[in-house]
């Protein structure tokens, strides 16, 4: 499948989903270390890394995507699924939404195992 006609997203210097989709792999040291070294007293705050450029990225692409749509683009609801479905048509939506997941996941993985919170 080849993408054309992708729109660019200007505040991530002008590149398109396509450009910037191998950059949704700086989430895998994060994961690697909360996989392979939970208990590693670096493993906090190493794994944040990877979560806070994704958050960055997101951010930076909702904005672009928000604030400069095209008179073509339809407009935005997210209080609608059939909004979320409109966003999701778009390559760029696809990829920004990508990255949200991304940034849950490795939420999810630093928060488990659950922390023994009973009184010894």
């Amino acid at each position: 499948m080849t993408l054309t006609d992708l729109k660019s997203f200007p505040l991530l210097g002008g590149y398109n989903a396509q450009e910037l989709w191998p950059l949704v792999n700086l989430i895998l040291p994060s994961w690697m270390l909360l996989v392979f070294l939970p208990k590693w007293k670096y493993t906090p705050t190493l794994s944040l890394i990877g979560p806070i450029l994704h958050a960055i990225l997101y951010t930076l692409g909702v904005i672009s995507t928000i604030v400069y749509a095209d008179e073509n683009s339809p407009e935005i609801d997210f209080s609608s699924l059939e909004g979320i479905v409109e966003l999701f048509k778009e390559p760029s939506g696809v990829f920004v939404g990508w990255i949200l997941t991304e940034c849950v996941v490795s939420k999810r993985m630093k928060s488990y195992p659950p922390k023994d919170y009973s009184t010894p």
